[in-house]
């Protein structure tokens, strides 16, 4: 086993003997609907969820799928305008179809997040 298998097995272990306490607790059918339905708006299990808010945080429903497809492409035109960066420091000049297309990845991220919302 290396290192971090190690390491994440004794942390593991080590949680879980922490966590001797058991509750149990009763709800109506529509305090457990109440509870299923924010957990899954969060993004969370039960038992995390309730921890959470034991532990006094504040519990905000999970971005939407899209988020991530956004952050990709946000992700990929930051790259590629950074790629235009370095030619241009490295050779100590830009030329107009860099800057065209410098303008037209900026366009593309501002109608990513147009889209997006």
């Amino acid at each position: 086993m290396d290192f971090a298998a190690v390491f994440y097995k004794k942390r593991r272990c080590a949680i879980i003997a922490i966590r001797k306490k058991q509750l149990t607790v009763r709800f109506t059918e529509e305090e457990y609907a109440a509870l299923k339905g924010k957990c899954e708006i969060a993004g969370m299990k039960m038992e995390p969820f309730v921890r959470a808010l034991v532990d006094g945080c504040r519990i905000k429903p999970a971005p939407p799928d899209s988020y991530n497809k956004l952050r990709q492409q946000l992700s990929a035109i930051g790259n590629n305008l950074n790629q235009l960066t370095h030619v241009a420091n490295a050779t100590g000049r830009v030329s107009a179809s860099q800057l065209d297309r410098a303008q037209s990845l900026l366009e593309d991220m501002w109608r990513c997040v147009r889209d997006s919302l």
